[in-house]
């Protein structure tokens, strides 16, 4: 179980008192019953913290009080030389009497950071640079502020009432997540990667403290580049001790082939663990082979199956503070527990590589539509778009159809053309969404979202500006969410050997059109991996722990009964139309599988997400 804390500051001590009430508030979903907090207290503020060694996490003295969790260090030779002599607390308390809210530039690494400082009467809060840890908070002016790394505590039946957002169910069912800063209950917000906040005198205060800063061109010695990578990653590898508890996930790909590759030489033999699966084109076991025989690993292997898939949702389910419907969650979970079986504490895992170093196919997709702004406007006004679009015989021809759609997807702008495939802009809205329901939301939110993280970007280029909107909405919203919750459900630690922030920084000294040079992805990394890696491995396309649900359910009975249960009950929460559930379910068995299955998907891990946490939802009652 991973450390968590929770915190209250108010503008007036609850009825029950600061101690009584986090007790109370610590009882809640989202702890061990098995692992009492310890709680630190003030007049009217205090944290509660549990889990192992908590009290290794509580900070104390010179009138503050907070606690911080995660894998943090100093970036200032001064105040590592005093983490190490008197613990990481101590030398937390130090800088922040000696630098403010400035000492956030100092840290890094993977961190939850709270501080309530009665001196100036504020609090504190923060996360890493990546967003790998999280922090949830709720602020009432007439009562104060409660904060806390898990969502499902941050509730007090006086203080703070829990009650669902609408808008953050339709964000969950846009984005398969809800994306900060918006939290799954209402008046509750998350911290974004790099912000935190400042409580005082009964007003918030939000800020980044870090955010990057892109070479985005100019001169750059590739050779030099090449050799510092490697440098870092061994580096980033080195500082968290790799021994012999510790392992990697191997999906065959190029991060996770190059992480083990590293931990082969650092700690040999790696222990490498991979997730299979019967049905052609998502099984990957043939790749993590090769790099396991490449670099001699102690290789393993599970094939995971729909009984499994079955057997293990509901816990899934109950794990997430928020509903969370990445269907990879189930083989991330499994390949997890597999390394737990195995005597690992801790995994190494290669998210965050293509994000970096510019390995998604859509980062070339958008480049090619791009191209059709500096087609000259005569042209494309006077010649592509009249045949494209106006000519209403393109659609009897291939060469035409290919045109009208390219020409079609070309015409939106970023940041939307990103999402030309969401299911959301492919059927109408009001065709899937109960009236009820889309009376009660913004549609146009998501998208307003997406806009507000790409246009923050101080990169001069799309393809720095794409990268930085996933390391929010895909790394930090979605991927690490998934792999952080599924290793603490099956027992096991992670670390992200490519979110080291060495290697982020270095990322952005890398000239975007080195990173993916002539619609080649991640083309700087590949040359740098040429004689590292197998070659079946660098040539490889992209898969990773992607779950054939879609085609499971058709064929598997306990899988489907599960899931059209679940589309019955949430039919009933007049979120989505019934007829529409009934029109999905027929798209499903006659179309394309795969695709629809994925909303299924979407709306079952809702469903068993309500009622894991015997949460009544439905639009109107509130």
């Amino acid at each position: 179980m991973k450390n968590t804390f929770l915190g209250l500051a108010t503008t007036s001590s609850p009825s029950k008192g600061i101690r009584e009430s986090l007790s109370s508030m610590s009882g809640r979903p989202g702890t061990d019953a098995s692992s009492p907090p310890l709680i630190e207290a003030q007049e009217s503020s205090g944290i509660a913290i549990s889990g192992p060694a908590a009290g290794q996490c509580l900070i104390r003295g010179d009138g503050l009080v907070g606690a911080i969790c995660g894998r943090a260090y100093w970036a200032n030779d001064e105040l590592e030389e005093q983490s190490r002599k008197s613990g990481f607390a101590t030398s937390i308390a130090s800088a922040c009497r000696r630098y403010g809210t400035d000492m956030l530039g100092y840290l890094r690494g993977t961190f939850s950071l709270a501080l309530i400082d009665s001196h100036e009467q504020r609090t504190i809060l923060a996360i890493d640079r990546m967003g790998i840890a999280q922090m949830f908070f709720s602020c009432r002016p007439e009562v104060g502020l409660v904060f806390g790394t898990n969502a499902g505590q941050l509730h007090h039946d006086n203080l703070f009432p829990a009650r669902i957002s609408d808008q953050a169910v339709f964000d969950y069912l846009y984005f398969h997540m809800v994306p900060s800063p918006r939290s799954i209950f209402e008046q509750q917000q998350k911290l974004r990667p790099g912000e935190y906040i400042v409580y005082a005198d009964g007003n918030l205060t939000q800020r980044q403290y870090w955010s990057p800063e892109f070479v985005d061109s100019g001169p750059a010695d590739r050779r030099l580049l090449e050799e510092e990578l490697h440098d870092l990653m061994r580096n980033s590898i080195r500082r968290h001790a790799p021994d012999e508890d510790s392992g990697c996930f191997l999906s065959g790909g190029i991060d996770s082939s190059t992480i083990s590759g590293v931990m082969s030489e650092l700690n040999p033999p790696a222990k490498t663990f991979t997730i299979g699966f019967q049905e052609e084109g998502y099984d990957e076991t043939s790749f993590a082979k090769i790099t396991a025989d490449h670099f001699q690993t102690k290789h393993n292997e599970y094939i995971v199956t729909p009984s499994d898939v079955v057997d293990i949702l509901p816990d899934i389910a109950k794990a997430y503070d928020e509903p969370f419907g990445n269907s990879s969650v189930v083989p991330v979970y499994f390949c997890a527990r597999m390394a737990r079986s195995n005597g690992i504490k801790t995994l190494y895992g290669g998210d965050g590589g293509d994000e970096l170093f510019g390995g998604n196919v859509r980062y070339v997709t958008q480049q090619i539509f791009s191209i059709y702004d500096r087609i000259p406007h005569i042209i494309r006004n006077g010649v592509i778009e009249p045949l494209a679009l106006g000519w209403k015989g393109a659609d009897r021809f291939l060469p035409t159809r290919k045109l009208k759609s390219y020409v079609q997807q070309a015409k939106v702008p970023m940041p939307e053309r990103l999402e030309t495939y969401n299911y959301f802009n492919r059927t109408p809205v009001g065709d899937i969404l109960h009236p009820d329901f889309l009376n009660s939301i913004r549609v146009q939110s998501p998208v307003e979202a997406l806009r507000e993280t790409y246009f923050a970007s101080r990169a001069s280029t799309m393809l720095n500006r794409m990268l930085q909107l996933d390391w929010k909405f895909t790394l930090a919203d979605n991927d690490l969410r998934k792999v952080v919750s599924m290793c603490d459900l099956a027992g096991v630690d992670v670390l992200f050997p490519f979110l080291d922030d060495d290697i982020v920084e270095f990322s952005n000294r890398v000239p975007a059109g080195m990173k993916i040079s002539r619609f080649r992805l991640r083309h700087f990394f590949k040359h740098s991996m040429r004689s590292y890696l197998p070659r079946e491995v660098l040539r490889k396309t992209k898969h990773g722990f992607g779950l054939p649900f879609g085609l499971w359910m058709k064929s598997h009975q306990p899988l489907q009964e599960l899931a059209y249960d679940c589309l019955s009950d949430i039919g009933k929460r007049n979120i989505v139309r019934r007829e529409y559930l009934d029109e999905l379910i027929r798209l499903h068995r006659s179309e394309n599988a795969h695709y629809y299955g994925e909303f299924i998907w979407v709306l079952m891990a809702l469903e068993l997400w309500f009622k894991a946490h015997a949460i009544h939802y439905e639009v109107g009652d509130h």
